[in-house]
């Protein structure tokens, strides 16, 4: 794997909320032309998997991952399940992989959900017991009955940002 490829994506796994939220509100995104290649990652470590994927991204790939990374990040902060370092608490969210990347899952939205970042870890690279992917319906319900574990309301600061990105969360699921 060549630099330029590692510098792509390390550019894009170290980008702020702000600069992912700038792609999502002023990139006009068209699921056609999102690159859907699939490589094969088996026996890779999740990492090198993620590399050969980002590497390759288009803009439109780009607005799919800064969607799903800004709205996991909005609901951590609005449910407070995220600290002032922005460290994940176990009961917040995380993007998932329903086939692990070392199993030869994509890193593409057709193989990402919203997951618990506890069960996200404690799966490792094991396969889901599910055989397919949450639909957007299924994904929600999951999401919502995670948060009624929460008992917290949504801290208001968030609630704007998080409902506009749940359209666009819709749009790339």
């Amino acid at each position: 794997m060549g630099k330029p490829i590692a510098n792509v994506a390390a550019f894009i796994r170290g980008m702020s909320f702000e600069e992912r939220d700038a792609v999502v509100r002023n990139w006009e995104y068209d699921r056609s032309r999102a690159n859907r290649t699939i490589f094969d990652t088996v026996d890779c470590k999740r990492s090198h998997a993620e590399v050969v994927y980002l590497g390759h991204y288009n803009v439109d790939n780009l607005y799919e991952l800064c969607v799903f990374k800004n709205y996991i990040y909005l609901l951590n902060k609005a449910y407070e399940k995220i600290s002032l370092s922005d460290q994940v608490h176990k009961d917040g969210f995380t993007l998932g992989h329903w086939l692990p990347m070392g199993k030869g899952g994509a890193h593409l939205p057709s193989n990402w959900f919203i997951q618990k970042a506890s069960e996200n870890f404690n799966s490792g690279d094991k396969i889901l017991a599910e055989p397919e992917k949450f639909d957007y319906t299924g994904q929600l319900s999951y999401m919502l009955d995670v948060v009624m574990n929460y008992n917290k309301t949504i801290d208001g600061t968030y609630a704007e940002d998080v409902f506009f990105y749940k359209d666009k969360f819709k749009e790339v699921y």
